[in-house]
């Protein structure tokens, strides 16, 4: 895989980082990708952290160089979940390690806490259909990695909770997309990732419910408890 098929792949109206530098001849190096959270940003040090699923421990990845350095705006800031693409000194994948990135995008959600929404009509929660590659949970947050058909900026990309769910054990949270059809239309693969850290800390909670709109999927919403819960389709299409 190499460096202009990961960016490609990454999100929809986002902005990429690409460290030429860091990338390796050894065509044996893997490359991964994972939604991450950027814990700090300092001179010579970029810090990230992710779980590998559900409750699992928490790993961290060390990027030796300032990850905003010679990018105009400052785009990445501390807190903030991202995509990198990246390999480790050791090409093991889940493990504390010094890393060479090779590529980050901001993401849809960043990590904030998914916004609870006030249904004001059957349709609100619709979606455009999408293509979904990956639900899953890791910590405090769920993250979906899906493909869909717009232009480069869709109309809408978030994940709502029904408001009139707010106190089940399950609150309802809904992933929507409306794509822009104004310019010329491509398949687009998005990152999402939201904090439901006050749902779950809310009296009664037991996880949350999340619905999709993938015609190919039998399956039109995931479960997730707080101890467990992920989901992959049998035919990923990223």
């Amino acid at each position: 895989m190499n460096l202009k098929t990961i960016i490609t792949t990454l999100a929809a109206s986002a902005i990429l980082f690409s460290s030429c530098g860091d990338s390796g001849s050894d065509n044996s190096t893997i490359i991964f990708t994972d939604i991450v959270t950027l814990e700090s940003i300092e001179p010579a040090l970029t810090t990230f952290t992710f779980r590998e699923k559900d409750n699992s421990p928490e790993i961290t990845l060390v990027y030796r160089d300032d990850i905003n350095k010679n990018l105009p705006q400052k785009p990445f800031k501390e807190n903030t979940r991202v995509a990198i693409s990246y390999t480790t000194e050791t090409n093991k994948h889940y493990v504390n390690s010094v890393i060479s990135l090779l590529a980050a995008t901001n993401i849809y959600g960043g990590g904030e806490e998914v916004p609870v929404v006030k249904r004001q009509g059957m349709s609100d929660f619709d979606s455009s259909p999408v293509n979904l590659n990956s639900l899953w949970r890791t910590g405090e947050y769920i993250n979906a990695i899906f493909t869909a058909i717009s232009s480069p900026n869709p109309k809408k990309c978030v994940m709502n909770v029904d408001e009139e769910t707010i106190n089940d054990e399950y609150p309802k949270i809904h992933i929507i997309f409306q794509p822009d059809e104004s310019l010329e239309l491509k398949q687009y693969g998005v990152y999402m990732s939201y904090s439901v850290a006050e749902l779950f800390a809310r009296p009664g909670c037991k996880g949350v419910e999340v619905f999709f709109n993938d015609p190919n999927q039998k399956q039109k919403s995931v479960t997730f408890k707080k101890t467990d819960g992920s989901f992959t389709p049998s035919t990923p299409t990223l």
